[in-house]
């Protein structure tokens, strides 16, 4: 499933997650926000619209993160918490960090 965000006749944001067959964990593999468009709130609200879309099945939401991105934050005020650190896993060895979270919490109900 993918979400764009519009403005004016240009895309300024999307995000895409996926769910496997018979899964209740939505893993999100994308989230961009145009560094134009950054500061309106516009990554938390793809985040909420994308758990609120996702198949009534969706229990938990996951995503990976590398673990200097800045959007941790923005990450953490949604109620997401870090589920396991991961090692070098980038290709540039740079550490990661899996996140989880109810569904619930991100889509605001």
């Amino acid at each position: 499933m993918t979400l764009v965000a519009r403005g004016g006749d240009a895309i300024v944001g999307a995000i895409n997650g996926l769910m496997r067959a018979n899964s209740a964990v939505l893993r999100i593999y994308t989230i961009a926000v145009d560094p134009a468009a950054r500061g309106r709130g516009l990554g938390e609200r793809l985040l909420r619209a994308l758990a609120k879309a996702a198949p009534r099945r969706c229990v938990t939401i996951s995503l990976e993160v590398r673990a200097d991105n800045p959007a941790r934050g923005l990450y953490e005020k949604l109620g997401m918490r870090v589920a396991s650190s991961l090692p070098r896993y980038y290709d540039d060895g740079a550490d990661g960090v899996r996140y989880r979270a109810p569904r619930a919490a991100i889509a605001g109900s």
